[in-house]
């Protein structure tokens, strides 16, 4: 059987969602029955990049910066980024200038301030909407960080938990994805977590719209994996795209009918699966078998949708990164597959970490230095066309 597959399918899938909370080391133990015949894929089209500009965040002369996010946010217009200052607990909105247009924001238990940002992002009116994991609070702000609101999301974590890596805001809505409180298994516990729902949408007031979208059952079929899901909405066609932390593979939803569309994914020439039956696992309480292991495994991090393609953002992390943490020691990769046909296109690897994406445009962490963090621009080009 091979796992490079494009499955089109009507009926609603159920799937599991579990939060992440190891800071570094995520280890998860991936199988499929027929892993061993799955076959790599080599690049059909040489997708390359074109640098565009480059930019600098340039601080008011009486502010430093600390340390900034790998995960910035973009206005759907392409105009303005957001960035999360994770020392100083503050937003700042620059325009794709590096021009500061606001930082807000102190860390506190107040209205104005934050704990633990774990997602934020804009609406389609560039208002940002922040989920603070800490305080368990929705807040949204004007550009100019002026409070709008600020509210608990119902539900949780009483019946389910927000993964709160990745939000999408638009037309009244938040989405996030989320797992049901009952079947989040712990230590060698077992639960049918394939039965979960992938995502839970919100009103503006904080009030459980509906939990949505399905886990991959694919999933289900593993002894072993902790997971993070990965999302994209596409919010002009309410199509919500998933995947998750250690898989390749994609789910395309119709959320106006909460219908999956196609289920679509190879493994890349340069993606990383390891074989989950010649591990060891007890063995992997060891530190260094988990480095070892963490190793042979690929992290996808973001997934992105523009009118033509569909891109899956994933890392391999070398033994070095672990030792200094270092964003040199990682490998950078975009895979690209037709979004109309979902056919696997390319994969492209970048020079440098990806911090936000509109359309076809990346944004780079060229210099990761508080004191002069620099952002490249660049456009993905298809020569062929």
């Amino acid at each position: 059987m091979n796992i490079n597959f494009i499955i089109i399918k009507k009926s609603k899938q159920s799937l599991f969602i579990f939060r992440d909370c190891l800071l570094y080391i995520t280890i998860v133990f991936f199988s499929f029955s027929c892993a061993k015949e799955i076959e790599k894929k080599q690049s059909r089209i040489p997708f390359i990049l074109q640098k565009v500009n480059d930019f600098t965040l340039n601080p008011p002369d009486s502010i430093l910066f600390g340390k900034i996010s790998s995960n910035a946010a973009i206005s759907s217009s392409g105009e303005f980024l957001a960035f999360y200052d994770q020392i100083k607990k503050s937003v700042i909105v620059a325009d794709t200038t590096g021009k500061i247009i606001r930082i807000f924001g102190s860390k506190g238990r107040g209205p104005k301030e934050f704990e633990n940002i774990y997602a934020f992002n804009f609406d389609e009116n560039d208002n940002i909407v922040v989920y603070d994991f800490e305080l368990l609070r929705i807040k949204i702000f004007d550009i100019n960080g002026n409070l709008l609101r600020i509210f608990a999301p119902e539900g949780e974590p009483s019946n389910h938990y927000i993964d709160a890596s990745s939000l999408y805001a638009y037309n009244g809505f938040i989405y996030f994805g989320a797992i049901d409180a009952n079947l989040i298994a712990f230590g060698d516990q077992k639960k049918p977590f394939w039965n979960s729902r992938l995502i839970a949408k919100y009103d503006y007031k904080g009030n459980l719209v509906e939990r949505m979208a399905s886990y991959d059952n694919n999933l289900s079929k593993r002894d072993y994996y902790l997971t993070t899901p990965i999302i994209a909405i596409d919010t002009k066609t309410d199509r919500l795209f998933s995947t998750h932390m250690h898989y390749y593979g994609v789910q395309e939803f119709d959320l106006k009918t909460d219908t999956l569309i196609s289920k679509f994914g190879v493994q890349s020439e340069s993606y990383r699966l390891v074989e989950e039956d010649k591990i060891d696992f007890p063995s992997l309480m060891d530190k260094q078998k988990r480095i070892d292991f963490s190793t042979q495994q690929s992290y996808a991090i973001s997934l992105h949708a523009s009118n033509k393609y569909v891109y899956v953002e994933y890392h391999n992390i070398s033994e070095d990164w672990y030792k200094a943490f270092d964003k040199s020691y990682k490998e950078y990769f975009l895979t690209v597959y037709d979004r109309n046909t979902k056919k696997y296109l390319s994969e492209i690897k970048l020079p440098f970490m990806l911090t936000a994406m509109n359309n076809n445009r990346v944004f780079l962490i060229e210099n990761d230095n508080p004191d002069n963090y620099q952002i490249g621009s660049y456009e993905i080009v298809n020569p062929e066309l």
